[in-house]
């Protein structure tokens, strides 16, 4: 009975420990909810900022508009969306969702929210 106890026991400690783990690398990115591509010199990009000791093996953000079509997309780390479309079109002030897919050594997150665009 007791060596049941045990291994119930480690087995939480396993299961927390990584989801710590997730949790730590999560939180080392920072992602802006509004942005106003207005040529202002402030926010006028939405770029998600990731803290520079990670080891970032692979990156993918995607940028959709409110009916799900892809208006941005890049695999490059430090790439930037200035609030036009792929055609170089101006989008319209509105709701946007992003979707950030990263992979930390061996650790694959993802992170997906809703970024405010003003003009």
């Amino acid at each position: 009975m007791k060596r049941l106890s045990i291994t119930l026991l480690v087995f939480i400690f396993v299961c927390f420990a990584k989801n710590l783990k997730a949790q730590s690398v999560a939180d080392s990115v920072k992602v802006p909810n509004v942005f106003t591509p207005n040529n202002d010199g402030i926010n006028d990009v939405f770029r998600p900022s990731i803290t520079s000791e990670l080891d970032i093996k692979t990156y993918s953000l995607s940028i959709y508009d409110r009916y799900g079509l892809l208006i941005f997309e890049t695999q490059k780390n430090r790439q930037h969306w200035d609030g036009r479309t792929t055609s170089g079109l101006p989008c319209s002030e509105g709701t946007y969702f992003y979707l950030l897919q990263l992979t930390v050594s061996s650790q694959e997150i993802e992170l997906k929210g809703f970024v405010q665009l003003y003009r």
